[in-house]
């Protein structure tokens, strides 16, 4: 009945989700069995449901006649305790005594019961959640890592990205050719873009991430073959796709790449900026989840470290400084990941803080992506199957879409304020990372405020809550034997139908419900590359 039609909104399509996980044997720490997990967290939430609206207001009312009664019983012996010896001598309608109780309690005495029903009953449902969920406390603030590529595989990505660097730098030279705007130094935007490209590392883009600095080339965008792509899709529908899935409890339809890029920090190069470009300063991803791989691990230094946001009050001992300063909080690491074996995989929720350590010498190069969990397709509009569990129950990805909703707000006062000042829309920049947060926009906009507290507001959930960890998946030596399982279960398995968009549906920017909001000007620029 009605309970099986909640259990079956609320559970879905969690079987998909953990479906027998080919490499299960050589995981070193057991995962959550999310169907047997999301189904005991649905009969918690209907059993914790049932007593705070049925069998504690039941008893409470009793409770509530009872006291009523003696309170009653005890006024009338005070002022007439005569009458009150009479009164129990002659016989009492048992009916009647109920009714006479329960018309005598106040409406103070009601909302008194209603208040702590209801308090009650949220206290319960917000630990089931918090405490009991997985998705709340143990996987939101956790890194885990896992084998990816073997080591030719990381060799042939990396041969497929200097020659798409090199293409890159061929391309801007046969159009400097033809083009005499080119030779006369102009400064264009174009012209310094192509500068960038034309410095040491040449072909690599300098300047499309500009928040933060690095050296990179995005698969789509930047002059990488069809068959690179094909390529690497195969490895990340049979390796990575199955992996999120089983550490998070998605389906892999729900999987969308937002952004996939090769990142190189260098330490012996010349030119401006070069400095910037061996290391990334603390930051939080785009979207709900990231991940890099190891390519090149011929340097020295380097790592990703996490940090945890540490919220306290400033007491007479304490030391730092910037509880006082920062609001009551600072940022202390939890973790330090340095991959030895490359190929390597290290997987997060976008909303955790880190920061890629400074190289002291050589060449790190890794592969990066930005991914989506999405509840509808943003292109078809159709569902993914994600269930509530791992969706508006659970704190990270509601956090991201909070984010993404306070980038479309900020956006949308930016156009109107330029709109008063008679400057174009085309000035905006329609990369959602790019848009600036100034106050005066977030002053002056309350969906600006009401995202930004959302989003706020669950990442310190999170931050007090989930435990901060580290976990490595497999070791070392069982990385060849936990790739070649993957693969083959993937080949035997997997229907067509349930693969995740890593290209297609790549630099979209959405709206807090999931629905697309607009496209990226890079994407616009080169729409047959993502179909």
């Amino acid at each position: 009945g009605v309970f099986d039609w909640i259990l079956m909104i609320f559970i879905m399509t969690a079987e998909q989700a953990t479906k027998q996980f080919g490499a299960e044997y050589f995981l070193r720490i057991p995962l959550p069995d999310h169907t047997e997990i999301q189904t005991s967290l649905q009969v918690s939430m209907c059993f914790a449901l049932l007593c705070w609206a049925c069998v504690v207001p039941a008893v409470g009312l009793r409770l509530l006649i009872k006291e009523h009664e003696k309170r009653q019983e005890q006024e009338q012996q005070s002022v007439q305790p005569h009458q009150q010896q009479r009164r129990h001598l002659q016989p009492r309608t048992p009916t009647t005594r109920r009714d006479t109780r329960a018309v005598g309690l106040t409406l103070s005495s009601y909302f008194s019961l209603f208040a702590f029903v209801l308090i009650g009953g949220f206290l319960s449902v917000a630990y089931i959640l918090i405490a009991m969920s997985p998705y709340n406390s143990h996987l939101p603030r956790g890194v885990f890592e896992a084998p990816m590529l073997t080591k030719e595989e990381c060799e042939s990505l990396l041969k497929r990205a200097y020659a798409a660097a090199e293409r890159n730098v061929r391309n801007i030279l046969a159009d400097s050719s033809n083009n005499t705007t080119a030779e006369t130094g102009t400064s264009s935007i174009t012209n310094q873009k192509q500068k960038h490209i034309l410095q040491e590392p040449k072909g690599w883009q300098k300047g499309r991430h500009k928040a933060y600095t690095t050296t990179d080339l995005n698969l789509v965008t930047d002059p990488f073959t069809n068959e690179d792509r094909v390529w690497l899709t195969q490895r990340l529908n049979a390796r990575m796709a199955p992996l999120l899935s089983r550490i998070y409890g998605i389906p892999h339809t729900s999987i969308r790449a937002n952004d996939i890029f090769v990142v190189r920090y260098d330490t012996n190069l010349e030119g401006e900026g070069h400095e910037a470009r061996t290391h990334l300063k603390m930051h939080t991803d785009t979207g709900d989840l990231s991940f890099n791989v190891l390519l090149l691990n011929k340097f020295k230094g380097g790592g990703t470290r996490f940090w945890k946001t540490v919220y306290t009050e400033a007491g007479v001992a304490d030391t730092k400084k910037d509880i006082i300063d920062r609001g009551g909080y600072y940022e202390e690491p939890f973790a330090l990941v340095k991959p030895t074996l490359v190929g390597s995989a290290i997987v997060n929720s976008a909303t955790i803080q880190h920061e890629g350590l400074p190289i002291i010498f050589g060449t790190r190069i890794i592969l990066v992506g930005f991914l989506n969990v999405d509840r509808i397709n943003p292109l078809t509009g159709q569902s993914t199957g994600l269930n509530w569990w791992t969706s508006w129950l659970c704190a990270p990805w509601l956090s991201a879409k909070m984010l993404a909703g306070k980038r479309v707000a900020l956006e949308q006062e930016r156009k109107h304020a330029n709109s008063k000042s008679n400057i174009g829309v085309g000035a905006i920049n329609s990369d959602p990372r790019a848009l600036s947060s100034e106050p005066a926009l977030r002053e002056s906009s309350w969906q600006v405020k009401l995202y930004h507290m959302g989003y706020s507001s669950l990442r310190a959930l999170s931050d007090v809550f989930a435990i901060h960890h580290f976990t490595k998946l497999v070791r070392d030596a069982d990385a060849r034997d936990y790739l070649q399982a993957l693969d083959q279960h993937h080949n035997t398995t997997t229907k067509s139908d349930e693969h995740s968009s890593w290209f297609a549906g790549q630099q979209l920017a959405l709206r807090a419900d999931g629905s697309l909001y607009k496209e990226w000007a890079t994407r616009r620029d080169n729409v047959e590359k993502f179909e």
